[in-house]
């Protein structure tokens, strides 16, 4: 392999670094705003339950407040809170599978530099 043929597949080797590098990013990203929609959730469960028998429980839609009945509330909470749940178990899968690849990648493009540099001591020589 030439020393062009090995800056290309340096090169490329690379980009498929900061290609899994960019998905880890934006998974964790994804990851913080459904942290962000279970804090909230949660949240408004814990209200739900200081609610007595016979209250009145609005929900707001857009700009409107809808009278909604306490057992509907609680149960589209629920609901809610364990699709985001299952939603951040497989945000945590694939942010663990990337960065494993990611690992992987790294260690490849270490590999392929140290490659590079014996290849360029071997032609000073």
């Amino acid at each position: 392999m030439t020393t062009g043929d090995g800056l290309k597949v340096l090169e490329g080797a690379v980009d498929v670094y900061r290609g899994l590098e960019a998905e880890v990013t934006k998974l964790i990203q994804s990851r913080e705003a459904f942290v962000a929609q279970l804090n909230e959730n949660d949240m408004v469960q814990r209200e739900l339950k200081l609610v007595k028998e016979g209250e009145k429980v609005f929900k707001r839609i857009g700009p409107v407040l809808v009278k909604q009945d306490l057992d509907d509330a609680n149960a589209n909470v629920k609901k809610r809170l364990e699709f985001i749940q299952n939603e951040l178990q497989k945000i945590e899968k694939s942010i663990q599978e990337k960065e494993q690849k990611k690992n992987e990648a790294r260690e490849a493009v270490v590999k392929l530099q140290q490659e590079q540099a014996a290849a360029k001591q071997a032609a000073a020589n």
